[in-house]
C-alpha cells in the first residue's frame, strides 16, 4: 500500500513538472515579441478617452484591442487593457464593475512577471476602494503599489509610477485625518514631477491646516496656474476651485464664488459629476455665508438631487452587459484550461490516463469550492460597501433635513417625507385627516427638537408649541402620562 502511494506521488510529481515546463515554454515563446503599435494604440485610446469623456466608446475600443492582443499572445497588452477598462469604469462611478475588471487583470497578470503593471493595478484598486469610502483598504493597496514600484528596473517607469502612487496615497491620507503624512507624500510626488493637481493639493493643505502660511498656499496656486496650461481641463478646474477655497478662507465670498462657478463650468464640460456635486455643495455653503438664503437652498437642492443620483443603485447602464462579458471571459478561460489539459494527456504516457483523470477531477472540485468561497467573499464585501454608502447617504440626508428645519424652509416637509417614508406612512395610517402643519410639527418632534427650539425655528411662542403638543395628543389619543417624544419615535 505504501509502495503504491509512493508510485502515485512520483507520477503526480512527474506530471506536474511536465505540465509546468510546458506552460513555461508557451509563455516564454509568447513573450519573446513586443508589439509597439498595439502599445501605442492602447496608450492613445486611454488618453483620447479621458480627454473626450467618451468612456463607453473607450471601453469598446479597449475590448477590441484586448482581442488583438490575445490573437498575438501579447499578454502584457491584455493586462493593460483590463486595467484601462477598470480605470474608465471607476472614472464614471461604476465601482463594482470596475473591481470586476481589475480582478480579471489581476488573474491575467499572474501569467507574466511585470512589476510596472502590478504597480498600476494596485494603484487602480486603491482608487476604487478610496471612492467607495474604504480608506484603510485603499491605503493597503497603495502600500502594495509602492513596494511593487521599488522592484521596477526601468528608472523612467519607476519615476512615473512613483508620482501617481504618491499623489493618490496622499489624497487618501487626507480622508484618514493624517494631514501631515498627506503633505509629505504630496511633496514627494511634486518633487519628482510637478503637476497642477499636486500643486493645488499642497495649497489646500496650507489653506485648511496651516492658515498662517497663506503665502505658501498662494505660491503653490500660482504654480498650479502655470502648470495647468499643459494638462487636462480637469487639472485646471482643480486649481481654480482651490483659488475659490483660498478666498473663502479669507471670507472674500464674492470672489470665491467667481472661481467656484468657473470651476463648475469646466466640470460640466468634462462631465465630472462628482466634482459638479461637490461644487454645488460648496456654492451653497458660500451663499449661506453671504446670508443669501434663497441661493443657498437652490444649490443645496441641486447638490441633493445629483448626490442621490450618484448614490442610487439603479444607475443608467451602459449599452453592453458587464455580466455577459464576465461570463464570456470565464468560458474562454475554461476553454484554454481544457486545451492545456488535452495537450498534457497527449504528451503523457497512456499508462497514467486514469490518474490524470482523477487529478483533473480533484482540481475541478477544488476550483469550484474556491469559486464558491470567492463569490461569498465578494457578496460580503459588496454588502459592506452598500451598508457604508447607505450610512453616508443617511447621515448626509439627516444633516440636510435638520438644516431645512432650522431655517423653516418650505422644502422641509417634502424632504422629510423622502428621508423618512416609513414613518410618514405609519403616521398617516394612524390619522388620515392630519393636515400639513400638524404633519410638519410631528416631523419636528421626530427630529427631537425641544419646545424652545421649535418655537425659535417656527417663529411662535413656547406657549403656542405646548398648545400644539396638546392637540397632537388629542389627535392620536396619547395618554397624558406617556412621553410624547418617546411615542413619536416608536412609530
Amino acid at each position: 500500500m505504501n509502495k503504491n502511494h509512493k508510485i502515485r506521488n512520483s507520477i503526480y510529481s512527474y506530471l506536474s513538472i511536465l505540465f509546468i515546463l510546458m506552460l513555461l515554454s508557451v509563455r516564454v515563446n509568447g513573450q519573446r515579441k513586443t508589439y509597439p503599435d498595439i502599445d501605442q494604440a492602447l496608450m492613445d485610446n486611454y488618453n483620447n478617452t479621458h480627454d473626450s469623456g467618451k468612456f463607453k466608446e473607450g471601453i469598446e475600443s479597449t475590448l477590441k484591442l484586448i482581442n488583438q492582443c490575445r490573437k498575438l499572445n501579447f499578454q502584457k497588452g491584455v493586462v493593460v487593457g483590463y486595467i484601462d477598462i477598470g480605470n474608465f469604469l471607476c472614472t464614471i462611478n461604476y465601482y463594482s464593475e470596475s473591481l470586476k475588471y481589475l480582478e480579471i487583470a489581476e488573474k491575467e497578470l499572474t501569467k507574466i512577471k511585470d512589476y510596472s503593471l502590478a504597480t498600476e493595478l494596485y494603484t487602480e484598486f486603491g482608487k476604487v476602494y478610496h471612492f467607495i469610502g474604504l480608506y484603510d483598504t485603499s491605503n493597503q493597496y497603495y502600500n502594495k503599489a509602492i513596494i511593487s514600484n521599488k522592484k521596477i528596473s526601468n528608472p523612467i517607469d519607476r519615476k512615473n509610477n512613483s508620482v501617481y502612487v504618491y499623489a493618490c496615497k496622499a489624497d487618501n491620507l487626507k480622508y484618514l485625518k493624517e494631514s501631515d503624512s498627506s503633505k509629505i507624500y504630496f511633496e514627494k510626488a511634486f518633487k519628482i514631477e510637478p503637476d497642477a493637481i499636486t500643486a493645488s493639493n499642497l495649497a489646500l493643505h496650507y489653506i485648511n491646516n496651516d492658515p498662517k502660511k497663506m503665502d505658501s498656499a498662494i505660491y503653490y496656486l500660482k504654480l498650479g496656474n502655470q502648470l495647468s496650461q499643459n494638462y487636462s481641463p480637469y487639472q485646471k478646474s482643480a486649481v481654480i476651485q482651490a483659488w475659490g477655497d483660498l478666498y473663502s478662507k479669507q471670507k472674500n465670498y464674492n470672489e470665491a464664488l467667481k472661481y467656484y462657478f468657473e470651476s463648475l463650468e469646466i466640470s460640466k464640460k468634462i462631465k465630472s459629476h462628482i466634482d459638479i456635486r461637490d461644487i454645488y455643495q460648496t456654492i451653497s455653503k458660500t451663499y449661506k455665508s453671504l446670508n443669501q438664503e434663497d441661493k443657498s437652498v437652490e444649490y443645496l437642492k441641486k447638490y441633493t438631487i445629483l448626490n442621490d443620483s450618484l448614490s442610487s443603485a439603479d444607475k443608467i447602464a451602459l449599452n453592453f452587459s458587464v455580466d455577459k462579458l464576465i461570463k464570456e471571459k470565464e468560458i474562454e478561460k475554461e476553454e484554454i484550461e481544457t486545451k492545456n489539459h488535452n495537450i498534457l494527456i497527449i504528451i503523457s504516457l497512456s499508462a497514467v490516463i486514469f490518474l490524470s483523470l482523477g487529478y483533473f477531477l480533484y482540481k475541478r472540485n477544488k476550483k469550484e469550492k474556491e469559486k464558491i468561497i470567492k463569490i461569498q467573499q465578494k457578496e460580503i464585501i459588496q454588502k459592506e460597501i452598500e451598508k457604508k454608502n447607505l450610512e453616508y447617504k443617511v447621515n448626509d440626508s439627516f444633516d440636510e433635513v435638520i438644516q431645512l428645519a432650522k431655517t423653516n424652509s418650505p422644502y422641509f416637509l417634502t424632504r422629510f417625507k423622502e428621508v423618512y417614508p416609513d414613518f410618514c406612512e405609519k403616521l398617516i395610517s394612524l390619522n388620515p385627516d392630519l393636515i400639513n402643519s400638524e404633519f410638519a410639527f410631528c416631523a419636528y418632534l421626530k427630529l427631537n427638537f425641544s419646545t424652545k427650539e421649535i418655537a425659535n425655528y417656527t417663529f411662535v411662542t413656547e406657549k403656542a408649541v405646548q398648545a400644539r403638543k396638546s392637540r397632537i395628543r388629542k389627535k392620536f389619543n396619547i395618554p397624558s402620562d406617556e412621553d410624547l417624544y418617546i411615542w413619536i419615535n416608536k412609530i
